[in-house]
Order: C-alpha cells, then sequence, then structure tokens
C-alpha cells in the first residue's frame, strides 16, 4: 500500500523529469518548438533555468503546454479530415467554434481517436510512421505528463474522497 505523500513525489518527479528531458534542444541549433524553453517565451515566464525547478511553478507551465499540444494535434486532425481550411483571422476562434459544435459524437470520437492514435501509442513513443524526430520528442513528452496528470489526478481524488488520511499519513491507495 502506498501513502498519499508517495503517490504526490511519484508525480513530482515524473514532472521533474520532463523538464531534465524536454527543457531544452540537445544540440545548438536545433529546433525548440518541443522544449519547455519555447512555452516559458509562448506564455511570457520567467525562469532561471532547469537546476532550481520549483514543482508549484512549473506545473501549470508544463499543463498549458501539454493542453495546447493535444488542441494542435485535435487541430490537424480537424483538418486531415477535411473540417477546417485553414484558420488565421480573428474570427478564427469563432468559425473553430462552429466547426467543433457542428460535430456529431462520432466525428467528435473519430477525432480523439486520430489525436490518441498520433500521440498516445507506443508507436507515436517509437516514432513508427514517421521520421521526424521532433513530433517523436513530443509524443514522448506528451505521454510523460500524461502519466504524472492521471497520477495527480489520482491523487487529488484520494484525498478529496479521504481527507483525514491525507493529513494522518494514512495510506489509501492499494498497489
Amino acid at each position: 500500500m502506498l501513502g498519499l505523500s508517495a503517490w504526490f513525489h511519484t508525480m513530482m518527479n515524473l514532472l521533474f523529469t520532463v523538464v531534465r528531458t524536454h527543457w531544452a534542444p540537445s544540440a545548438p541549433g536545433q529546433s525548440t518548438r518541443r522544449c519547455i524553453q519555447r512555452d516559458l517565451g509562448v506564455w511570457d515566464r520567467n525562469y532561471s533555468g532547469r537546476k532550481s525547478v520549483k514543482y508549484h511553478q512549473i506545473e501549470p507551465l508544463i499543463t498549458q503546454g501539454f493542453n495546447a499540444r493535444v488542441a494542435m494535434l485535435f487541430y490537424a486532425a480537424l483538418r486531415r479530415k477535411s473540417c477546417i481550411d485553414t484558420i488565421s483571422n480573428a474570427e478564427g476562434e469563432k468559425q473553430l467554434d462552429l466547426v467543433i459544435e457542428r460535430l456529431t459524437p462520432d466525428e467528435f470520437n473519430t477525432l480523439v481517436e486520430d489525436v490518441r492514435l498520433a500521440a498516445f501509442t507506443s508507436a507515436a513513443w517509437n516514432g513508427t510512421g514517421h521520421s521526424d524526430l521532433e513530433f517523436r520528442s513530443i509524443c514522448r513528452m506528451l505521454q510523460e505528463i500524461q502519466l504524472a496528470s492521471t497520477i495527480s489526478l489520482a491523487t487529488l481524488s484520494n484525498v478529496a474522497e479521504h481527507p483525514n488520511h491525507a493529513t494522518s499519513g494514512g495510506s489509501i491507495i492499494r498497489s
């Protein structure tokens, strides 16, 4: 049986692994689209470096980067399935909302499955079916963050269900 603090520290260490492995490009001159450093710039955040990472500061940034990348994959699926053309003007967000609102449940589920197959499978982790190393790195980062998020949600739901165990050190999660 594992206590809540064990699950929290497992989740925290998974996020620190994401930071260590996806902070910056591995070689000078490589694209930074898959890196946390780029997310810092996009989200207008300041951070001194990956050696002094504070969980409570980096977790929201990693979550935003995850959500943005999954949204990008969903947008790409919409384009592949010919649901939309390129949307780039100020009205684009409203147009995209209308496109999504008009999807049937089956169409929506098909797009979600397309995203899952593109980024959340062992084939995506291994780069099977494509030769883009940067995309493979993005898939790996997304899967690592997904695992940490799953543990985080399980930990939080257990705290909500068993508040006395969270403060007394009792174990409520069985392995």
